[in-house]
């Protein structure tokens, strides 16, 4: 008789959340741009068709000058795209520079002036030095992005040029299920590690499968799911450093050290105050084992260090990334450009508008982040477990000083990185720009997914926990899929 195991519950879950995914990954569309090419196309027809009734033509004749006009002005009118933003659209103008032939700019191979004069491939998010327009994006993770691209261009022959929906849906799906999967098993070893209880087992998996955000910005190419998954790795890693250290004399222990080292670094490459996570885990390597870190940890970063600024050299001259240079007399956002029509424009953070202008207060910008209409807590409300699972942890900190530990860590790390980013100045006080949630939190969701067992653990012996977790998830994923379509949107609750 065939038994089920919690581990087939798991793979029922992520079969689920991958094929959910990869069906939204297919149909990738800016409906807002196919709304707006409906519109443009019937404002256009309506007025050539009132022309012709008053020059007195037939019924047929105007259906037939109709279907002609239709044919002629589509290519001028059409505003249909595969991406979903102008953050996207950067990554991908990098991308299509530095593998398609003829969007090559000679001497800078990084330019984006070729792609950013194509119909449809504009983007807001670039900087101007040199006389060349680049994505402002720090440039390596586009480069591995564009190693996919350029496997997807050789091996079928297509090009965003010719076949864009089918090269933008294939590399989001080469890039992202992968960066899912990983995320997926990380969290599994992590919580089977760290708990015996079935029921936190299965919450925890169930939550990551379903229950944030990270899935619901899988159909764009960006970089917050890539850095929750070398999180994940990295703190899988941690884990078993700090867990295991005293038993295992396996040489081939000092993996998990290099893991650890080679996934934090490369979690800075995807999101900057990631740089806090990175320093602690190298200290507790160090801690724990100095000349296991020596030979493993250090390698690992210097690896991703090397690429992160050999990249930017390559890219900018410089090691320092792009979004940097915005010191007076260096500032890479203040420039006009042509996009190849002759039309002189100036760079849109020189007149920024809605969001982008910044919140005039800390403390409103404060309220938002945490609790407003783009809340942490009130968009996903499990996280509001995790900090009381992290508080449980660091309370029984005598009876397990290790758990202890894991709680203040993932506790440190939520106040120093949301406090960090409420401390901007009012340029950077903008949200993330139009995005369904608090984008810039995502890298932490595998350490507050972590600090959701203890309260799970304690969910057998009392209702109202149990009926709270399950609240909980049922409002985060409810959240998450308010913007299924394309998560470059406002949250559902935004005023």
């Amino acid at each position: 008789m065939f038994k089920i195991s919690l581990r087939h519950v798991y793979y029922i879950f992520i079969v689920a959340s991958i094929a959910m995914v990869m069906g939204r990954i297919a149909v990738i569309e800016d409906f807002r741009a196919v709304d707006l090419e409906q519109y443009r196309f019937q404002q256009a027809v309506n007025r050539k068709v009132a022309i012709w009734k008053e020059m007195g033509l037939s019924n047929a004749e105007i259906e037939s000058k109709r279907i002609a006009y239709l044919e002629a002005t589509m290519p001028k009118l059409q505003t249909r795209r595969p991406t979903l933003s102008a953050n996207d659209r950067s990554r991908w103008a990098l991308i299509r520079a530095l593998v398609e032939p003829d969007m090559r700019v000679p001497g800078a191979p990084y330019a984006i002036d070729k792609v950013i004069a194509q119909r449809g491939w504009d983007t807001i998010d670039m900087v101007k030095h040199d006389g060349h327009l680049y994505s402002s994006k720090p440039p390596l993770l586009p480069t591995l992005q564009a190693g996919i691209y350029w496997l997807v261009v050789n091996t079928t022959g297509m090009t965003c040029a010719e076949y864009p929906f089918e090269c933008v849906r294939t590399v989001t799906a080469l890039s992202h299920i992968p960066c899912l999967l990983v995320l997926f098993i990380m969290t599994i070893l992590t919580v089977e590690k760290l708990t015996d209880n079935p029921f936190a087992r299965a919450f925890v998996v169930g939550s990551v499968c379903f229950g944030t955000y990270l899935t619901t910005f899988a159909v764009s190419l960006q970089n917050h799911l890539p850095a929750a998954a070398v999180v994940s790795v990295s703190l899988y890693a941690i884990v078993k450093i700090v867990f295991e250290y005293k038993f295992n004399d396996n040489p081939q222990f000092v993996w998990f050290y290099f893991l650890a080292g080679l996934f934090s670094a490369f979690a800075v490459v995807c999101e900057l105050p990631a740089l806090a996570f990175f320093a602690a885990l190298a200290v507790v390597c160090f801690v724990v084992d100095w000349k296991r870190a020596l030979i493993g940890f250090l390698p690992g970063c210097l690896i991703v260090a090397a690429g992160y600024f050999g990249a930017n050299y390559a890219a900018h001259n410089t090691v320092i990334p792009p979004y940097a240079h915005r010191k007076a007399g260096e500032n890479w956002y203040d420039y006009t450009y042509d996009r190849g029509d002759g039309v002189i424009r100036d760079s849109y953070w020189k007149h920024r508008v809605g969001v982008d202008r910044g919140e005039p207060s800390r403390i409103v910008y404060a309220f938002n982040v945490l609790v407003g209409h783009h809340g942490i807590f009130s968009l996903t409300p499990l996280w509001a477990f995790s900090v009381a699972g992290a508080v449980v942890w660091m309370l029984n900190w005598k009876s397990d000083p290790k758990l202890g530990l894991l709680g203040f860590f993932i506790l440190s790390m939520t106040v120093v990185v949301i406090g960090f980013y409420i401390m901007r100045p009012l340029v950077d006080r903008n949200y993330g720009g139009i995005t369904c949630a608090f984008r810039w939190s995502f890298w932490l969701i595998p350490l507050w997914l972590t600090a959701l067992i203890p309260i799970a653990e304690r969910a057998k012996d009392n209702k109202w926990i149990t009926a709270g977790l399950y609240a909980a998830l049922f409002w985060s994923i409810l959240a998450a899929s308010t913007a299924l379509t394309n998560p470059w949107t406002h949250p559902w609750i935004f005023v």
